[in-house]
């Protein structure tokens, strides 16, 4: 089959019956984004499409050339997927690409999406509409063959006869090196998540800006997320900016699309307010936000693993695991001239054998003088049960992993600790997440993806926590006598009571006792 006919526009493709029409139906219904692809590409605005542009974007007037790099932050169900795909075939087909590339040079168009589901969504799609310009008459294979517009395919690659090779990838800057790159789509750009990076939009950005060819496009869609990241930094610098030369399109999902429901968004704003008014009024989230920054991490955390030295005191933290998902690790800190140091950090990622890493991590205990050590409560009792057989007494944690992070932002941000410089603690601790709770007490945790972690994290913050209390926590024998719960001082007599008496009051001061203890920041008291 002969290559599809030249048009005009990308509106000429999307409204002619022989291109991409039956996609887009009622067209109607997508005016809202014809005008968006309209000031993409530079084509002149109605005054009613002037109106819209100026809402969505904050900006009077569109520049006459259109945008190399335009970002689109549309609610759900706006239609930005099959926005990806449409862009994506225009420019294939009717970009002009391969006369402006060298004789027998592919030229690339990249969509980047967030996971391999969404990304069949919109090779789905891409097929279809390549699909449109195949002759529907043809009856036997050779000549459906020879119609098709298609060379080859894999399963996220479309090789095409005119020497675009359409590439549907999920999120990793890895892959994208070594391209010449006519398009680039960045597929629910705000969602855009890589367990081994601390901002995957960002470098994936950074090594798709190099291998753009001359004129070509680099585009974000995307329902917003949080308030960090990329897609919200742009947002912030270009938005509403008379100046920019890139486009930043914001509107709610009835703006682009107005025929999806108001009753459906009414009835799931009642329901979560703060969540779907991002999902549907594209409104970046308030109650997410970026817990440590990256430039904080990269200042502390600067040491390096350090051996025990005499008569210094160490503290110990684990952060135990089943050894079928998550890693098994620890950490150890000491306190030097008012600043915590962490000393080290080990980790054993699964699938491991639970007693022998216990044996192992035990064994570092005792080289660092270590006696007990503190754990995850969520550990269970065999761990406890492990660490006593080779002599090691375990203390669960009084505090959650988020309560450490919560504990531990402040004294990082003024200097008050030294973490190891370990790649894969300070990306966990860059991939940490605050979320607003009901009742106003935050919680603080890794991206609930599968594939986050913050085994590390955690143990590493539990350690210098905890090394901060121990610092509080030694008492001569007078402050011991002034601090002492008043119940305790009736032991003597309590042990002259019948037996059963004895035992109550016992366990009452053993109750007591450790409730003071925990409120003096987990003391030890320690005699001369």
């Amino acid at each position: 089959m002969d290559a599809p006919k030249p048009v005009t526009s990308i509106l000429d493709a999307v409204l002619s019956e022989k291109g991409f029409a039956k996609f887009f139906n009622p067209p109607e219904s997508w005016l809202p984004w014809f005008t968006a692809w309209q000031t993409l590409y530079g084509i002149p605005l109605t005054d009613d499409e002037l109106a819209l542009f100026q809402q969505c974007t904050g900006r009077k007037t569109p520049r006459p050339g259109g945008y190399e790099e335009a970002f689109f932050i549309c609610g759900r169900r706006s239609g930005k997927s099959k926005t990806a795909a449409l862009i994506t075939v225009y420019e294939a087909l009717f970009g002009g690409w391969e006369i402006r590339v060298g004789p027998g040079e592919k030229f690339w168009l990249f969509t980047i999406a967030t996971d391999r589901s969404q990304a069949s969504v919109i090779l789905s799609y891409v097929k279809s509409m390549l699909d449109q310009f195949r002759d529907k008459k043809a009856k036997k294979k050779k000549e459906q063959d020879e119609d098709s517009l298609i060379e080859r395919e894999t399963s996220d690659e479309i090789w095409l006869k005119n020497g675009a090779v359409i590439a549907i990838k999920t999120a990793s800057y890895r892959a994208l090196r070594g391209f010449s790159v006519a398009l680039a789509v960045l597929d629910e750009m705000a969602f855009l998540r890589d367990s081994r990076s601390a901002n995957p939009a960002e470098e994936i950005v950074g090594s798709l800006l190099p291998a753009l060819l001359p004129g070509g496009r680099l585009l974000g869609i995307s329902t917003p997320f949080a308030r960090f990241g990329l897609l919200y930094e742009l947002f912030k610098e270009h938005y509403g900016n008379e100046e920019s030369e890139q486009l930043i399109w914001r509107a709610p999902t009835r703006v682009m699309n107005p025929s999806y429901r108001q009753s459906t968004i009414d009835r799931l704003l009642k329901r979560d307010r703060v969540l779907y008014t991002s999902e549907f009024l594209a409104e970046f989230r308030s109650d997410i936000s970026e817990f440590i920054p990256g430039e904080l991490v990269d200042l502390y955390c600067t040491a390096s693993n350090a051996g025990p030295e005499a008569g210094r005191r160490y503290v110990g933290f684990v952060d135990p695991s089943g050894g079928r998902q998550d890693s098994f690790s620890m950490a150890i800190a000491h306190v030097a001239d008012g600043r915590v140091y962490l000393d080290l950090l080990r980790e054993r990622e699964s699938p491991f054998v639970p007693d022998e890493v216990v044996a192992e991590f035990a064994a570092t205990l005792k080289h660092y003088g270590i006696s007990e050590v503190i754990g995850d409560r969520f550990g269970g009792e065999w761990v406890a049960d492990s660490f006593r057989k080779h002599g090691i007494r375990m203390t669960a944690s009084d505090l959650s992993a988020s309560d450490l992070y919560v504990e531990m932002q402040p004294r990082l941000s003024s200097g008050q600790l030294v973490l190891l410089n370990d790649e894969k603690l300070k990306l966990q601790l860059r991939q940490l997440e605050r979320r607003a709770q009901p009742g106003g007490r935050d919680k603080v945790d890794h991206p609930q993806l599968a594939g986050f972690h913050d085994d590390l994290a955690n143990a590493a913050a539990g350690a210098v926590i905890y090394a901060v209390k121990s610092l509080r926590g030694v008492w001569t024998p007078e402050q011991m006598e002034a601090w002492m719960p008043r119940l305790v001082h009736r032991l003597p007599e309590a042990l002259k009571l019948p037996g059963q008496q004895t035992r109550e009051i016992l366990r009452s001061a053993e109750e007591e006792m450790d409730e003071w203890m925990r409120s003096e920041g987990g003391s030890r008291i320690v005699r001369p």
